[in-house]
């Protein structure tokens, strides 16, 4: 699988959409798909830094005297550096090299809309939009919003209708290592000992020397400072005199990882960007300073969650903000708490599962459905698409579920649920075998998670299932009752081999056979 990545970094930008780009792209690496980034060259860019993680980059010209003028309909569109007929031009020029059209190109960039992928379009496969605004239309096969708190109405009138969103934290594209740390982090507990502080790769408003201060003003000598800058951030000499002072103030520059240190910390002091999510997954509490627009929701929401206390945006804040933030955390008795909000946002398994909803790569396995599996068993019986192909389309409450699930359980010798998933335990559907002493077979269920819908799932979910079921009861005949409106699953059993042998009440059954031999 072939991919281009249009990303950009800036002094104006961040760096913050390169970084989970090259996130991404380095878990499509993983799995054999080919990226290419293609990036302009304004001020501040990162380009070296993505050939230095292997990566080829198209550099496109540097746009940083590019004005878009009062008719610009796109609140960012002096980030892009071109109009965006001009860098969709270029960026075809890009692709049409290969000869090909590539499988999938990944835009993440707030200076582009439909208009652009409009003319992508031909030249690509797929489009992937990486988006955290929800302020502009997209053309687009999948669109990836990782931020809190938003929905699918959010981007009701933005995407097509037959558009993939996914949408929250649980898709934030974050380094393995937050997955791995994940399930080894406990909850903060007991009086506050370290403190993290990271306010991005340049923090032009220095709001990383006024919290460093500020934490110093505690005059608590036990408490740990650790604080990290970025390779652009220009106050470095000021607070080196500090470390100098202060024996338990510590810098640090060039981390290949932050996740060390967040495991570390008690509390954060940082922006509301993606990095809220890194914390998150490490189950660190944070005190939010906003410095950009788009980070005010993601603090908002983070606030409303008890995840993270967001005290200001950054034209608004003060030291004497910061030290009594801190001070009003230091006499909090319910850290860990907050601390299990904070790993309840997200499991750090995001682009595990963007991965998934591409289509790249990757064998299936089956397992047998376990009690920790209701949740997620409760949310795909209520998907919208299994309501309406299900015979009884009504919503199912929780209680009905509970009872139901519990009862399947126990009835291990007429009845199999298999959830199947990746291998690295990823789900992504579930197959269920009832049997059915009248036709003397094993009647299926099947539903594969939305946000991998459209990858020809159903057939692979399908196989492994029933794999699994004839290695406990060989020769077993199977069926499946299917609505007639339900063409999906019909092109499924027949491409399977189910023989269609009936139609009674707008019902169509198909069986597969006993396999011999």
């Amino acid at each position: 699988m072939k991919l281009s990545i249009r990303v950009d970094a800036s002094t104006q930008i961040g760096t913050g959409h390169v970084m989970r780009c090259l996130t991404l792209a380095k878990a499509l690496k993983s799995k054999g798909a080919k990226c290419h980034f293609i990036c302009r060259q304004h001020e501040g860019n990162l380009i070296e830094l993505i050939k230095s993680n292997g990566f080829n980059v198209t550099a496109l010209p540097s746009g940083d005297s590019f004005k878009p003028g009062t008719t610009a309909s796109l609140a960012h569109a002096d980030w892009l550096g071109a109009t965006q007929e001009e860098d969709a031009r270029q960026t075809i020029a890009v692709i049409d090299k290969a000869g090909q059209p590539v499988d999938w190109i990944v835009v993440d960039h707030y200076g582009i809309d439909a208009t652009w992928e409009s003319m992508i379009a031909p030249h690509a496969k797929r489009i992937f939009v990486i988006d955290d605004l929800a302020d502009r239309k997209h053309a687009c096969h999948v669109l990836l919003d990782q931020n809190l708190g938003k929905t699918k109405a959010d981007y009701a009138k933005l995407v097509r209708e037959n558009s993939v969103t996914l949408l929250g934290p649980q898709y934030a594209l974050l380094h393995p290592q937050y997955s791995e740390l994940h399930l080894r982090t406990p909850p903060r507990q007991g009086p506050l000992k370290n403190i993290f502080i990271y306010f991005g790769g340049s923090d032009p408003h220095n709001v990383t020397g006024m919290a460093t201060k500020a934490c110093l003003a505690l005059n608590c000598p036990e408490i740990k400072l650790n604080v990290v800058l970025g390779n652009s951030y220009a106050h470095r000499p000021a607070l080196e005199r500090l470390a100098n002072e202060y024996s338990n103030f510590h810098l640090h520059q060039n981390l290949s990882s932050l996740a060390p240190l967040m495991l570390e910390a008690d509390l954060a002091i940082g922006a509301g960007g993606s990095t809220s999510w890194e914390r998150c997954a490490m189950g660190l509490p944070a005190i939010i300073i906003t410095i950009a627009a788009n980070q005010i929701p993601i603090a908002n929401e983070l606030h409303k969650a008890q995840a993270a206390v967001y005290i200001a945006k950054v034209e608004n804040v003060t030291e004497s903000n910061i030290e009594q933030a801190v001070r009003n955390w230091l006499v909090r008795t319910d850290a860990v708490e907050w601390s299990k909000r904070c790993l309840a946002v997200t499991d750090g398994r995001g682009v595990e599962r963007v991965v998934a909803a591409m289509g790249v790569g990757g064998a299936l396995q089956a397992r047998l459905a376990t009690q920790s599996d209701e949740e997620l068993l409760f949310e795909w019986a209520n998907d919208a698409l299994v309501r309406a192909n299900s015979f009884n389309s009504e919503p199912i409450s929780a209680e009905e579920h509970h009872i139901w699930f519990y009862r399947k359980l126990q009835q291990v010798n007429i009845c199999r649920i298999y959830i199947i998933e990746t291998v690295a335990g990823l789900p992504i559907g579930q197959v269920r075998f009832d049997w059915d002493e009248e036709k003397k077979g094993w009647l299926i269920d099947y539903s594969v998670d939305a946000t991998m819908r459209g990858q020809g799932l159903g057939c692979r979910i399908l196989e492994k299932a029933i794999e699994e079921l004839r290695k406990d009861k060989q020769g077993a005949l199977i069926f499946a009752e299917v609505k007639e409106q339900n063409y999906v699953s019909q092109k499924i059993f027949t491409k399977m081999n189910f023989e269609k042998i009936d139609i009674l009440g707008g019902v169509f059954l198909f069986v597969q056979m006993p396999i011999v031999g």
